[in-house]
């Protein structure tokens, strides 16, 4: 949970160990918190379409 722009939301962001840097990168997406529930529902319909028998 983050706070961005006087908003609070969901950051799903890339780890990055390199020699120059180590951390988060700015590759990723956030979900405002008031979508999260909508978000998930629709995650969860995905995992039914793409999952392998």
């Amino acid at each position: 949970m983050t706070i961005y722009k006087d908003t609070t939301g969901v950051d799903l962001r890339e780890w990055v160990e390199e020699a120059e840097y180590k951390g988060w990168s700015k590759k990723g997406v956030r979900v405002p918190y008031k979508d999260l529930a909508a978000t998930v529902k629709f995650l969860r319909q995905m995992k039914v379409l793409v999952a392998k028998p």
